[in-house]
């Protein structure tokens, strides 16, 4: 009987487990190891809601990868999914372990984070992106840059699509600004 009883905890324990790993595969994205576009939408509206209750503004980060495709078109899908890795690790360091990290698709990643002082995040941002850069480096992959966007709560009710909107259009302000400017340094300085 104590064997028998045995057995069953075991077996109920090793389902435990197996329910803990499906439930980590069906939250995380499978090359970066950080949220998926679903978790990341599910959490990031918990903490809106949270914010909302206690009464704390929450900062939405959008962040893309300038000249991704080129790097795929030229160095090869293995150096580009190195690149999403190495940001990835970068957002995980680098940002507070409260903090909501994601990966939308492609190479558009999400930063959800309470923020109590809004002039920090250019500090944030800038660490985000100095720090990419060296771990780029060091990894022996060519350097890129990141085009990031934000936008805040302000502390009103607001669905996260809206909050993840708005930080996607400030996003791609500053994703065409990087193209003109190297547009405008191409024809100063052709190579």
């Amino acid at each position: 009987l104590i064997e028998q009883l045995r057995d069953l905890i075991e077996d109920d324990l090793a389902l435990i487990y197996s329910f803990e790993q499906m439930r980590e595969i069906a939250m995380l994205d499978p090359l970066t190891n950080i949220y998926n576009r679903r978790a990341l939408t599910l959490l990031a509206q918990q903490k809106l809601n949270l914010a909302l209750r206690l009464g704390f503004d929450v900062c939405c980060l959008f962040i893309d990868v300038n000249d991704f495709k080129k790097l795929n078109d030229i160095c090869g899908h293995e150096a580009g999914d190195k690149a999403l890795i190495i940001l990835a690790n970068t957002l995980k360091t680098h940002l507070r372990e409260a903090d909501i990290v994601g990966r939308l698709g492609g190479d558009e990643f999400v930063a959800v984070m309470q923020i109590s002082d809004k002039s920090k995040l250019s500090y944030i941002i800038d660490k985000i992106t100095t720090e990419y850069s060296k771990a780029l480096i060091k990894e022996s992959v060519c350097d890129l840059s990141l085009s990031i966007g934000y936008s805040f709560t302000e502390n009103q009710k607001q669905p996260f699509d809206a909050l993840l909107n708005d930080a996607d259009q400030a996003m791609y302000k500053n994703k065409q600004a990087y193209k003109q400017a190297k547009k405008l340094n191409n024809s100063t300085h052709p190579q």
